[in-house]
C-alpha cells in the first residue's frame, strides 16, 4: 500500500493492487474519528478524471454523511478492520520523506513531499556566447 495524496487532518487516498482507498477524518460528533472507504469503480474513475479535487470533495461528503452515523452509507464500507495497519504503515512512510514547500494554488492544509526527479542533462551542442555587452 502506498498514499498517493495527502490532506492532513483531512483525508489521506491510498493505493494498493490498483486499488484505491480513501481514509477520511470525521469531524462531526462528539468524538474524532477516521473511516477507510475502498474506493469503487465508478469513484475510481472520478478521480482519474478529476484528480485530487474529486477526492477532496468526495472526502467532505464521506464526513458530512458520517453524522448519520451506522445509517450513513459509507458505514457498511468501511474497511479499516482490513487495511488499517498497512495505511498506517504507507502514511508513516510518505511522513518520514522530506517536505517541500506547498504550491500556492494547493489549499494551505495540504502537504507535498519530494519526489526524486531526475537532474536535467548537460547541453551537449555548441552554446550561444554570453550576450551581456562589455562595460
Amino acid at each position: 500500500m502506498r498514499v498517493l495524496h495527502h490532506a492532513p487532518d483531512a483525508w489521506t487516498l491510498f493505493e494498493q493492487d490498483r486499488a484505491l482507498f480513501l481514509k477520511v477524518q470525521v469531524t462531526g460528533g462528539k468524538f474524532a474519528y477516521s473511516v477507510l472507504i475502498r474506493l469503487d469503480g465508478a469513484e475510481s474513475h472520478e478521480y482519474r478524471l478529476d484528480g485530487r479535487d474529486f477526492i477532496a470533495a468526495y472526502a467532505r461528503v464521506i464526513d458530512a454523511s458520517m453524522a448519520a452515523g451506522r445509517d450513513s452509507p459509507f458505514h457498511p464500507r468501511d474497511v479499516a478492520a482490513l487495511y488499517a495497519t498497512r495505511a498506517a504503515d504507507a502514511l508513516e512512510d510518505f511522513l518520514a520523506r522530506p517536505s517541500v514547500p506547498v504550491e500556492p494554488e494547493h489549499r494551505p492544509t495540504e502537504t507535498m513531499h519530494a519526489i526524486e526527479v531526475p537532474a536535467p542533462a548537460e547541453p551537449t551542442g555548441p552554446t550561444e556566447p554570453d550576450a551581456t555587452p562589455p562595460a
